[in-house]
């Protein structure tokens, strides 16, 4: 592996792209569900973007990680539950999707359900991984976590 100050150089940029990326999806997003849609647009492309970004930032982690290191331990847990809520969260947006082909009526209870069911899913995705990424960033210079 190569140094420690090459390894923590290239995962600072990683995550403070994902900490960027997630925080103005988040940002743009709720804008957007105001109503304006030009936002939207480009919440979505930055949501894509987060989520590349999410994803490059649990595979950092998980390789250069010190499992046996208490707040290493932490790490690698939340990266686990960080990847199972992304499989569910990805269905659970298509779900708002597919409701909306069967419901008609959008003032429906339905409907409702599904858009919260959406947002959560959205949101959950994104506000977890601002976290994963600011609990990476806090731990970095923290020797014991990493693998030398």
């Amino acid at each position: 592996m190569a140094e420690k100050g090459f390894f923590s150089e290239y995962f600072k940029v990683i995550i403070l792209i994902t900490l960027i990326t997630n925080s103005i999806a988040i940002i743009l997003s709720l804008i957007g569900d105001v109503g304006i849609t030009l936002l939207t647009s480009v919440a979505i492309i930055l949501m894509i973007t987060a989520w590349c970004a999410n994803l490059t930032a649990i595979h950092f982690t998980f390789v250069n990680l010190n499992r046996t290191d208490r707040k290493g331990n932490l790490l690698k847990n939340i990266c686990y539950v960080y990847l199972v809520f992304f499989f569910f969260a990805i269905f659970m947006i298509f779900f708002k999707q597919i409701v909306f082909i069967f419901v008609q009526n959008v003032e429906s209870v339905r409907y409702l359900r599904a858009e919260i069911i959406h947002l959560i899913a959205y949101y959950g995705i994104l506000g977890f991984g601002l976290i994963l990424s600011i609990l990476d960033f806090k731990f970095l210079e923290r020797a014991e976590t990493w693998v030398q």
